[in-house]
């Protein structure tokens, strides 16, 4: 294998978008909005749940608007990432059910 293709593979691991369903969040746990910005960082403590695979605690981190902040108990669409589920990422927009 020559110096280049070695170079290529690894831009192909460095790169590659991993293989997704769709899957829910449960909201556990939400920080509380801090001060009177508009825009602040949310920590979110979830339960991933997708096809196939078991049911998993994670921590999401996003920056959201305040008026929208999330509340414990709310299910929300997600693309999961397979075989990792704490990298979900919460489809805000997307029905649910």
């Amino acid at each position: 294998m020559s110096e280049l293709d070695d170079i290529a593979e690894a831009l192909e691991r460095i790169t590659r978008v991993p293989e997704t369903v769709l899957g829910s969040v449960e909201i556990v746990a939400v920080s509380p909005p801090r001060g009177r910005a508009p825009y602040q960082e949310c920590l979110l403590d979830v339960i991933v749940s997708a096809p196939g695979a078991p049911a998993a605690e994670a921590r999401l981190e996003y920056v959201l608007r305040r008026t929208s902040w999330p509340v414990p108990g709310t299910v929300l669409a997600a693309r999961v990432p397979v075989g990792s589920p704490e990298q979900a990422e919460i489809l805000w927009d997307a029905p649910t059910g």
